[in-house]
């Protein structure tokens, strides 16, 4: 059974990642995220994630900017999708004493901490001109003018494809309620395993806790 949830798990994000590039064929995004999901336990920093970038280049002559923006966005989904997954779970699944507490303390340090990173990238993403604006006076320093031009080229980049990919509304809401979906599934495959082993403990910790620990691997990264 968690054979088959993981198994239905990789092709709807597959799927959701075809969805928001737009084009290509599906057999060849199925392959990429299997190697990202292979270099995920490898790679430290989602270090990945360029790399599925260049991948996708190669199979589908997709610009590395668009790839990276499709799998920012990507990330974006999953960290809005678990957050909703959280807030909505505390009302339809209430508990009582200190399991509550601590559980609402955590969700509540998750939900600043991801509100803040994520808004501070996407903030840059779609002022680029202003991040130009900003960091330029590095270019005085040499030692910091070469990664001042990578994070701008990149912002750049990944601002591009974001609005490109904008243009197509239908599309992304589509990929954000597959992304809602497959994460229940995967919340589905946790909550199944933990039952198999024997814990007898109510789905609402299941899920706070599993939402708390995927958000950690979810939340938006510059490669």
């Amino acid at each position: 059974t968690l054979f088959m949830i993981i198994v239905c798990f990789s092709i709807m994000r597959s799927i959701r990642w075809r969805i928001i590039v737009g084009k290509g064929r599906f057999l060849n995004f199925f392959s990429i995220v299997q190697i990202g999901n292979l270099l995920a336990n490898i790679l430290p920093a989602q270090l990945q994630e360029p790399i599925k970038a260049a991948l996708l280049k190669n199979k589908e002559n997709i610009g590395i900017g668009y790839g990276l923006s499709s799998i920012f966005l990507e990330r974006l989904m999953d960290v809005v999708g678990l957050l909703s997954i959280g807030v909505i779970a505390s009302l339809f699944f209430p508990t009582t004493g200190n399991a509550q507490l601590w559980i609402f303390q955590l969700m509540r340090d998750i939900i600043i901490f991801a509100s803040l990173l994520t808004g501070f990238l996407i903030f840059f993403v779609l002022k680029p001109k202003l991040f130009s604006k900003l960091f330029s006076p590095f270019k005085k320093y040499q030692r910091l003018k070469k990664l001042y031009e990578k994070l701008e080229f990149l912002i750049i980049e990944l601002s591009d494809g974001f609005k490109e990919m904008g243009k197509k509304p239908a599309n992304m809401t589509g990929a954000f309620f597959l992304t809602v979906l497959m994460w229940m599934i995967n919340f589905g495959a946790v909550y199944v395993l933990f039952i198999s082993v024997g814990f007898q403990i109510t789905p609402l910790i299941v899920l706070f806790g599993f939402v708390g620990a995927t958000l950690g691997m979810a939340l938006p990264q510059t490669p």
